[in-house]
Order: C-alpha cells, then sequence, then structure tokens
C-alpha cells in the first residue's frame, strides 16, 4: 500500500544511515503501545495537577520520538505520533472528566452546606485549602449579635413540644432570613435564639449589624402581630450587638464535626449586653454607637456593672434608623 508521509521520512532517514530496507512494527503492537502509553498517563492524571500532567505527556512525546529513533537504527519503524495522540487524548479526557467530577461534587457539598451555615462560611469551607481558615482561626475584628426569643419559657410551659417547636423555628426563621440579607454569619441556634457574627474584615460594616439587628426586631414584630391576630400568644425578641476583636475559625474535632465561630472578650461582652435587652429592643455598645457612623437614634442608659466585665458598661437602646417612623411596640 501508498506509506505514509512519515513512513517515506524513515525511509530516506534509513537510506542515508545504509540500508535500504526497513520494516514496520505490526499494528497491533503499536496500538498496545499506543495503549499503554495513553493509560498510564490517564492513570497517573486522575486527581492530579493538570499542569505536572502536562509535563508528563511531553516526557512520554520524547520517548516516543527516542525509542521510534532507536528501532530505526535497527530496521524497524515505529510511528512515535500515535502514542503521542493517544496520550494527549487520554490527558484531555481525564482532566476534562475530573474538573466536571469535581465540580459537581463541590455543588452538592454547597448545595447541602447551604442549607445549614451562611453562603460566606460556605465560600471559606470549600475554598482551597491554602486559603482556609482551618482549626485554630484567626483574629478578626468582628461584630457579635446575640438574639433571645422573650418569653419563651413560660409559653414553652403551657404548650405540647410539638407547637413548642413550630413556633420557635417560624421565628428562628425571620430572623434568620434578616440575617442573611444583611451580610450576617450564623454562628449557632441557642435553643429559642441565636448568635451570629459580622467580620468588618470583609464587605460588611458595624451600620449593616445594627441594620440587621433593626431588621430582625421589626420581622419579629410582624411575626408577633400576626400571631396576636389570629389569637396566638405573641413573643417579643431581645437583641444585644458588640464590637471588638475575636479569634474566628474552626472548632472541635476535625476528623469528626467542626463548627465555625468566635471566641474571645466580645463575645462574653455581646453576651452580658443580651442581658439587659427587654423584649423588642435592641441593645448595643458604646463601641457599637460610636462605629455605627451617626446614622440611627440611639438611647442610652445609665452605666452598670455587668458580670464578666470590668468596669461599668453604658448600654444604648436603638430605637430606628433615622429617616424612618419609630416603630410600634
Amino acid at each position: 500500500g501508498a506509506l505514509d508521509p512519515m513512513e517515506l521520512q524513515a525511509y530516506g532517514i534509513r537510506t542515508l544511515l545504509g540500508s535500504f530496507f526497513v520494516r514496520t512494527v505490526p499494528p497491533p503492537l503499536q496500538t498496545l503501545w499506543a495503549l499503554v502509553c495513553a493509560l498510564g498517563l490517564g492513570r497517573w492524571a486522575v486527581r492530579r495537577n493538570p499542569i505536572k500532567a502536562g509535563g508528563r505527556l511531553i516526557l512520554i512525546a520524547l520517548i516516543a520520538f527516542g525509542l521510534s529513533l532507536v528501532l530505526l537504527s535497527k530496521g524497524w519503524w515505529l510511528d512515535p505520533v500515535f502514542p503521542t495522540v493517544a496520550s494527549a487524548s487520554a490527558f484531555l479526557l481525564v482532566t476534562q472528566l475530573t474538573l466536571s467530577l469535581e465540580r459537581t461534587a463541590k455543588e452538592r457539598n454547597r448545595f447541602l452546606l447551604d442549607r445549614f451555615v451562611a453562603p460566606e462560611v460556605v465560600d471559606e469551607l470549600l475554598a482551597p485549602a491554602e486559603r482556609r481558615l482551618g482549626i485554630g482561626g484567626r483574629r478578626e475584628r468582628v461584630a457579635v449579635l446575640f438574639a433571645d426569643v422573650r418569653g419563651f419559657t413560660q409559653f414553652a410551659e403551657g404548650h405540647v413540644p410539638e407547637e413548642v417547636m413550630k413556633v420557635v423555628n417560624a421565628y428562628l426563621h425571620v430572623m434568620t432570613e434578616a440575617l442573611h440579607q444583611h451580610g450576617g454569619i450564623l454562628d449557632k441556634y441557642t435553643g429559642d435564639g441565636l448568635m451570629a457574627l459580622f467580620r468588618l474584615e470583609r464587605s460588611v460594616t458595624v451600620a449593616d449589624a445594627v441594620a440587621c439587628a433593626l431588621a430582625m426586631r421589626d420581622a419579629v414584630l410582624a411575626l408577633s402581630v400576626d400571631r396576636a391576630a389570629g389569637g396566638d400568644k405573641s413573643l417579643q425578641v431581645g437583641i444585644s450587638l458588640h464590637v471588638g476583636e475575636a479569634v474566628v475559625g474552626l472548632v472541635g474535632n476535625p476528623e469528626r464535626q467542626v463548627n465555625f465561630t468566635a471566641l474571645g472578650h466580645a463575645v462574653v461582652v455581646a453576651a452580658r449586653l443580651q442581658t439587659l435587652a427587654g423584649g423588642g429592643e435592641v441593645v448595643v455598645s458604646q463601641e457599637v454607637q460610636a462605629a455605627a457612623g451617626g446614622g440611627f437614634e440611639m438611647q442610652p442608659r445609665e452605666a452598670v456593672l455587668v458580670k464578666g466585665i470590668s468596669g461599668p458598661v453604658v448600654p444604648y437602646v436603638v430605637v430606628r434608623r433615622l429617616g424612618e417612623p419609630t416603630p410600634a411596640r
């Protein structure tokens, strides 16, 4: 049959080397050699860095051409292009398949995580290893929010557990929605309340945290009005907010279960302030009042001594955002 260009060149080279007869390696052996190269590279490329796998592809091409020249000097022609193309095809196929599987797994993990933690935390957990917080975390400036449904203990005593669970879920739902709409991160649910964080080194501000607290209060008020209209007992929420430095990161057993949280004095202050907030009130620290930017009406209270905090604390009650009507209580 007709010779392909590569075989013609091989005959030409062989002629220059002093022989006029070159035998072609049988096609089954050439196919087997190409499969060995392709499968070897494909197996190695699974879950590997594409750049490193690309380097192996170049190495296989060099080996294929080198072996072809060695065999040519012995009077045999082994096509170097076939195994190179087969390896390149395997490289592209495996790389695309691996990326597709990783993307699918990441999307599945995101779908599951989105149901339990804030989008910002999902991004952190799914980030490349070198960008994750890891166990131990790092020091950050945060605003810490605590919210607790007032009068819930008495409500729970007079209702069956199923009704109690239904009501607490309704209140937590509206509070969590307000939290996510203002860039907050749900740290944990605390029975009939929650703890939340605002990472101020990101895109949120102290003013966002205060606005979130007001949105939570108003959402709970609207829910309580609806419940009262239906003849059900209405509840209120007490909210506190403090700003300061804390260690933010993952805590727990890395082999079993971890939680995203913040630890430090700022968390303690926010938790203590929460005891000063009555139903329908947002109580913030003097640090929050100073950092909020003056866009809110705040009423100071008398300085008080709070357990766990050295020195008196001046709490402020946030009434409303300036320019908005005073909410009904």
